[in-house]
């Protein structure tokens, strides 16, 4: 009867090691799938901020070249009118100019 006994407590002794040796590795699986997991998460996060970025940059970059059009369009008509002056005036305001300074220079 006390091998009986003795064999018993053997057996869940047995039982118990195996119990903890498959619960350390459970735990241990567990805490490699986080692992896993967590990288994966954290490199979903780094993907999409900077394709949020690169969203942004190309927005301002889009948005700079739709502003810079009336600019462009005004110089140009700007230069436009200045072309047209008829170079007679122009001729006429430099001779005006040049009898101011040699006037103002003389006094």
């Amino acid at each position: 009867m006390v091998s009986s006994v003795l064999d018993q407590v053997k057996e869940a002794e047995i039982k118990a090691d195996k119990l903890v040796a498959d619960a350390k590795k459970k735990a241990r699986d567990i805490i490699e799938e986080s692992k896993k997991e967590s990288e994966k998460s954290y490199q979903n996060i780094i993907s999409d901020a900077k394709k949020r970025a690169q969203d942004l940059k190309n927005e301002a970059h889009n948005k700079a070249k739709e502003d810079k059009i009336p600019i462009i369009e005004k110089a140009k008509e700007e230069g436009e009118e200045i072309k047209k002056v008829d170079s007679k005036k122009v001729d006429d305001l430099l001779d005006i100019l040049i009898e101011r300074i040699i006037e103002n220079g003389n006094s």
